[in-house]
C-alpha cells in the first residue's frame, strides 16, 4: 500500500514538474478517458486523479482515418484533460483556443465551466449524455474552432483545462478531437449583427482587429457598414423604420431578374446585378419600377451570408420608393437557420458567433433586425401569371387547398413554433412534400397532367411555376415549358468568369448570361398566350399629375380601360405609406384625384420629393412629384 502511495506521489511531481506551457500546438499529449462512463462533475476538477486514464497525441478520435490516437466508438461524451502552467498572469492579455470538436464541446479551466461550443445546448446542465442540435458538417470536421477565453480563469503556476467532446449519437461514424492554444488570432470580417435588447440597439462585427460592439438609443443614430472580402469595397445600410409582412400576390411587373441559391458568394451575387443594371457601381437600386425575385437560399456555404442579406435588405427600401420591389422567397437553407438547424452553415460562422459573445440561436432571432426581417418573408409569392416557390409544390401540397396567404401563414409558424398541426407539417415537410425541400418537379416525377393540375388549381391559377434548390446546369424549362428551374452552382459559375439568371421584359423570358465584358439574352418563352391583361405594359394607364412642382395641392390624372380595383396611393422617399387618395372599385375611362399635401391623419406633410403609385387590377405604375413648401 506505501509503495501505491508513493508511486502515486511520484508521478503526481513529474505531472507537475512536466507541465505544458500555457500556448501549446496542435498534435499535443493529452489524458483521456473514453469507455462513455459517468464521470459526474468531478473529473473537470484541477484535484481530480487521473492517474488512471490513458494519455494520448492529438488528433485523438476515430472513424476518420487521420487519427494519432485511436479511441472508442460508441459513445457520447469523451473526456480530455491536460495541465499548463503560467508563469506571469500580468502579462497574459488574450488567450485563444482553437479546438477540433466533432461535434460539440464543453471547456472548463480550473473546474470552471468557460464555453460551450454553438451547437451544443446554451443553458442547463451538462451531462455525459448531452448531445449537439445536429452535427458538424463532413468538410468542417476537422476544422480548429476559436474561442476568446478571459485570462481571469487562469492562476499564477499550474492550471488544469479539461474538455469534453460530445457526438450526436452512439451510432456516429466519426469522432474528433485536437487543440492548441495562442496569443493570436486572424479574423475573417462579419456583420454587422443588430439586436434590441434593454431599450437599446446594440451592433456586433467581426472586424480586422477583432469583435466589435456599438451601441445606440434610437434608430435614426444607427450606421451599418458592410465590408467586402478583403476590405475590397463597402456599402453603408440604413435601418428600415418599419417592416410589413409581404402579400402572397403581385402584378407583373414590366420587368424582373430572378435568381436563386447564391449561398453567401457576395461577388458573383453584386456581379449579376449590375450586369442586369439591378444595381449601380456603388450598390444603389437603378432598376426603376422592375422587380429583383429570389427564390430562396442565401444561407449555408458561402463566406459573405451576412453582407448579402443586408444587400437585399437595403435594395428593398429603396426599390419601394421607385416602385421596384424585392422578392425574398424563403428557402429551406434560410428556414434551417431559423429553427436551429445548423448542418451547412459555414465554419466562420460558428466560429464568428462565439468571438461575438453570441450562438447561431441568437443572431437571427426575433429580437434582431435581420431576424424580424427574414419574419416577414413568404414560402410561396405569385407575380402576374408566375409561381414562386424554392422547392416545388408537391401534390400532397396541392391538395390541402390552401390559398397562397395560409402557405405562407405557415411558414412563417414554423420560423418560430415547432409544427403539430397537419397542414403546417405538409407546408414545412422534406423532399416528399415540403414547399421548400420537394424535388418532384425538378427530378420529372410527375406527369404533365399532374402539373398542369397542379397549376390550374384555383387556389393557384398560375401558367407556370419557377423553382430554386435542385441544381440544373442552366437555366431549364420542363413539363412544357411550364415550370422553370434556376438553381445553378453560381460559385462555380463565377469561378469560370460567368453568371446566368432568368429575366423578363415585356412578356418574354430569356435566359440571361453575363461574362463581364459582354452579355446576352437568349429568348426562352413567352407569357403573351397567357391573356393581354396579364401583360402590364401592354395598357397605358397615362398616369400624370398637375402642376408639378406643386403647392398646396395636385391633381393625379389616369385612364383605365375596364372597370378595375384601383389603389392610389402617395409615398414617400423613404418608401413608407403617406396617403391614399382611391381604394375601391372604379369604371373604366379617364378618372381623377386631388392630393392636399396631408397624410391620412389630417396633418400637413413636409415639402420634398414623394411619388405616387397607381395599381389597377394587375396593372402598376409609379410616378414622381415635388411638394414645395
Amino acid at each position: 500500500m506505501k509503495k501505491i502511495i508513493l508511486l502515486f506521489l511520484i508521478f503526481s511531481m513529474f505531472s507537475v514538474l512536466f507541465a505544458d506551457p500555457l500556448f501549446f500546438p496542435e498534435g499535443s499529449d493529452w489524458k483521456y478517458l473514453d469507455d462513455g462512463s459517468d464521470q459526474g462533475t468531478l473529473w473537470k476538477e484541477t484535484g481530480f486523479d487521473d492517474f488512471m486514464w490513458e494519455t494520448g497525441a492529438a488528433q485523438l478520435g476515430f472513424g476518420d482515418g487521420d487519427e494519432a490516437t485511436l479511441l472508442e466508438s460508441g459513445h457520447i461524451c469523451y473526456y480530455f484533460r491536460k495541465i499548463v502552467t503560467v508563469d506571469d498572469l500580468s502579462g497574459l492579455d488574450q488567450v485563444f483556443f482553437d479546438v477540433v470538436h466533432d461535434d460539440g464541446m464543453v471547456l472548463y479551466i480550473n473546474g470552471a465551466e468557460v464555453e460551450r461550443s454553438p451547437l451544443m445546448p446554451q443553458f442547463g446542465p451538462i451531462t455525459y449524455l448531452t448531445t449537439p442540435s445536429t452535427f458538424i458538417p463532413t468538410e468542417d470536421e476537422n476544422n480548429f474552432w476559436t474561442y476568446i477565453i478571459n485570462p481571469s480563469y487562469f492562476t499564477e503556476g499550474n492550471n488544469t483545462i479539461a474538455i469534453s467532446i460530445h457526438n450526436q449519437s452512439t451510432s456516429s461514424s466519426d469522432v474528433s478531437f485536437d487543440c492548441r492554444v495562442s496569443d493570436s488570432i486572424i479574423y475573417e470580417t462579419d456583420g454587422p449583427y443588430v439586436f434590441y435588447r434593454n431599450d437599446e440597439i446594440i451592433v456586433k462585427t467581426i472586424e480586422e482587429d477583432g469583435p466589435q460592439t456599438y451601441t445606440y438609443d434610437d434608430s435614426d443614430s444607427v450606421e451599418l457598414i458592410c465590408r467586402f472580402p478583403n476590405y475590397a469595397d463597402s456599402f453603408y445600410v440604413e435601418l428600415q423604420p418599419e417592416l410589413l409582412v409581404e402579400e402572397s400576390e403581385y402584378p407583373l411587373p414590366e420587368k424582373f431578374l430572378a435568381v436563386s441559391d447564391i449561398e453567401g458568394n457576395l461577388e458573383a451575387f453584386v456581379m449579376l446585378l449590375q450586369d442586369t443594371d439591378v444595381i449601380d457601381e456603388e450598390y444603389n437600386w437603378i432598376f426603376g419600377d422592375g422587380h429583383l425575385i429570389f427564390n430562396g437560399d442565401m444561407f449555408d456555404r458561402g463566406t459573405n451570408v451576412t453582407e448579402c442579406l443586408w444587400l437585399l435588405y437595403k435594395l428593398e427600401y429603396e426599390a419601394e420608393a421607385v416602385g421596384g420591389k424585392i422578392h425574398f422567397v424563403m428557402g429551406n437553407h434560410d428556414i434551417m437557420n431559423l429553427i436551429y438547424d445548423f448542418r451547412y452553415v459555414n465554419a466562420k460562422y460558428i466560429e464568428n458567433a462565439g468571438l461575438m459573445g453570441e450562438t447561431l440561436e441568437s443572431v437571427y432571432a426575433s429580437d434582431t433586425e435581420l431576424g424580424r426581417w427574414l419574419r416577414t418573408k413568404n414560402l410561396i409569392e405569385k407575380v402576374g401569371p408566375i409561381v414562386f416557390v424554392h422547392g416545388g409544390i408537391s401534390p400532397s401540397v396541392a391538395n390541402l387547398n390552401l390559398s397562397l396567404d395560409d402557405m405562407n401563414f405557415w411558414g412563417r409558424y414554423r420560423m418560430d413554433e415547432e409544427c403539430s398541426y397537419y397542414e403546417c407539417l405538409l407546408i414545412n415537410g422534406g423532399s416528399d412534400y415540403g414547399l421548400y425541400w420537394y424535388r418532384g418537379m425538378a427530378d420529372m416525377d410527375l406527369t404533365q397532367q399532374q402539373v398542369d393540375n397542379i397549376l390550374s388549381q384555383d387556389n393557384i391559377n398560375a401558367q407556370k411555376v419557377v423553382i430554386g434548390h435542385s441544381v440544373f446546369d442552366e437555366i431549364t424549362l420542363l413539363y412544357e415549358a411550364r415550370v422553370i428551374g434556376i438553381d445553378l452552382d453560381h460559385e462555380e459559375n463565377f469561378n469560370n468568369g460567368f453568371m446566368e439568371a432568368l429575366y423578363y421584359e415585356a412578356g418574354d423570358l430569356f435566359r440571361f448570361q453575363t461574362f463581364g465584358f459582354n452579355v446576352t439574352y437568349t429568348f426562352l418563352n413567352s407569357l403573351v398566350d397567357v391573356g393581354e391583361e396579364e401583360i402590364s405594359d401592354i395598357i397605358d394607364l397615362n398616369l400624370k399629375c398637375f402642376p408639378n412642382p406643386f403647392n398646396p395641392t395636385v391633381a393625379i390624372s389616369f385612364t383605365v380601360q375596364e372597370k378595375s380595383l384601383i389603389d392610389l396611393t402617395v409615398y414617400d422617399v423613404k418608401g413608407r405609406k403617406v396617403k391614399t387618395l382611391i381604394s375601391a372599385e372604379t369604371d373604366a375611362g379617364n378618372q381623377s384625384a386631388i392630393w392636399d399635401g396631408t397624410d391620412n391623419s389630417g396633418k400637413d406633410v413636409s415639402g420634398g420629393i414623394y411619388f405616387y403609385k397607381l395599381t389597377a387590377g394587375i396593372l402598376e405604375q409609379t410616378k414622381k412629384m415635388i411638394l414645395i413648401k
